[in-house]
């Protein structure tokens, strides 16, 4: 029903579940933000005993251990909600704004179900730039066709949790060089490890795609700014997309995740050194 993240009640009942409907409705059919259907590790070893080939006691420890470690993880759950300045964006009027999911139009160019306000970006050392109603519905309606969760919840309000980060594919590579010492006792591993090795061979492998919106899993996708009516049984929002978030380079391709930018997405290398004795 919940999925607890804070430290505080006020926190947790705010941003704990996202609603769509009365509050008192539990909706145990959604899944927990911490869900997480589909996990796949596997580990590959080969061992390379070199003292074989050598002559002397002293090399019989003497070997390398080579390891392949995989793991495949499904992306964790996110929801798109209302926000907006002033308190506006609390559609079910909880006194909560960042909490309510979207509602996803059956047509984005219905004015009937979802209207565009015209918004001018001002950028420093840049010309302002405007983005019209109609630009903005159009990007939407690239977002909503590009995203599962979207494009299935046309016409009614998306349900919690519903929406996934793509699965995640990682491979570490481990390489441990033993060295005996005076005794057969006593030996040295020096391990080579290597995070994300996909990504040393491919710089666009192993590399896991986060939302351009945010690393929190209420992502603000429509910023409310009025709406037609105080009914709120008739009123239709009046709302603003910034989509050059989505598409930062201008190439009219709007993508609803793009690739993170932190350390687990780059290869790392670590040596060490552990004595046993």
């Amino acid at each position: 029903i919940q999925s607890f993240t804070s430290s505080t009640h006020i926190s947790n009942w705010s941003f704990g579940r996202t609603v769509s409907g009365a509050q008192e409705t539990p909706g145990s059919t959604t899944v927990s933000l911490f869900d997480q259907p589909h996990k796949i590790s596997g580990f590959v070893t080969k061992t390379f005993n070199w003292g074989r080939l050598l002559n002397g006691g002293w090399a019989d420890g003497l070997g390398m251990d080579i390891t392949l470690a995989y793991q495949g993880v499904s992306g964790s759950p996110h929801d798109y909600v209302y926000g907006g300045p002033n308190n506006r964006g609390d559609m079910n009027a909880d006194g909560i704004v960042g909490n309510d999911l979207i509602y996803v139009p059956n047509d984005v160019n219905n004015q009937d179900e979802i209207r565009f306000l015209q918004q001018v970006i001002t950028t420093a050392g840049s010309p302002p730039d405007t983005l019209s109603a109609a630009n903005q519905a159009a990007a939407f309606n690239q977002l909503i066709e590009a995203s599962d969760c979207l494009r299935n919840s046309r016409g009614k309000i998306l349900e919690r949790n519903s929406c996934r980060l793509p699965f995640s594919n990682n491979f570490d590579l481990s390489v441990r060089q033993f060295v005996p010492l005076l005794s057969s006792n006593q030996r040295v591993a020096i391990q080579l490890d290597i995070f994300n090795f996909s990504n040393l061979l491919n710089k666009d492998w192993g590399q896991q795609r986060v939302s351009p919106y945010g690393t929190f899993n209420n992502i603000s996708l429509l910023q409310h700014q009025s709406s037609t009516t105080a009914l709120p049984t008739t009123a239709v929002p009046t709302v603003q997309l910034n989509y050059r978030t989505l598409d930062p380079n201008k190439t009219g391709t709007i993508d609803p995740y793009t690739v993170g930018n932190f350390t687990g997405n780059y290869w790392r290398m670590q040596l060490s050194a552990r004595v046993s004795f």
